[in-house]
């Protein structure tokens, strides 16, 4: 009760801001180089350039790197050179042997985009049976408790299901 009368009387004060002497530092979340140390593997995607001219895009942007076995992930750090235009990300694990395009990237007007469900939801229907992981702004990491974590099968691929908008 005491809690909530303080806040109460703050926002009846018209919300003023305290002494920033006392505030903490900001975090630097946009350059920090990692969250959780050094990461065991980092995932490189293809760099795009938007083709909607400033409209909502969602793009497939392909992973370099084949898991050559089954391999347990227990957190996912997603990093974008450009936190402005991210809306979200889907983090995806799919089959090599599906159609991955040369340039590793997928926009919602490719001809290819039906190899992969078509859409559901507004999602793309293989992917959302593949979804490992959902990056908003403002969070960094994704971890599991100790002992548990996502499985990536032998042969299999990350796919970003990026979502950019203006």
């Amino acid at each position: 009760d005491e809690q909530i009368a303080t806040v109460t009387r703050w926002v009846d004060a018209g919300a003023p801001e305290g002494n920033p002497a006392d505030a903490p530092a900001p975090l630097d979340w946009a350059t920090k180089e990692w969250w959780m140390g050094a990461p065991d593997l980092v995932l490189n995607f293809p760099e795009f350039t938007s083709k909607t001219n400033n409209k909502d895009e969602e793009l497939l942007l392909f992973s370099d790197y084949v898991f050559p076995q089954n391999t347990w992930i227990q957190a996912f750090e997603f990093k974008t050179n450009d936190y402005t235009v991210v809306h979200h990300a889907g983090l995806n694990s799919v089959d090599d042997k599906m159609f991955v395009p040369e340039d590793r990237v997928l926009d919602s007007e490719d001809e290819h985009l039906d190899k992969f469900g078509g859409t559901s939801n507004g999602g793309l229907a293989l992917l959302v049976q593949s979804r490992l992981y959902t990056w908003l702004p403002g969070q960094h990491v994704e971890e599991r408790p100790a002992g548990e974590g996502y499985r990536i099968p032998t042969g299999n691929r990350v796919v970003i299901q990026v979502h950019v908008a203006p």
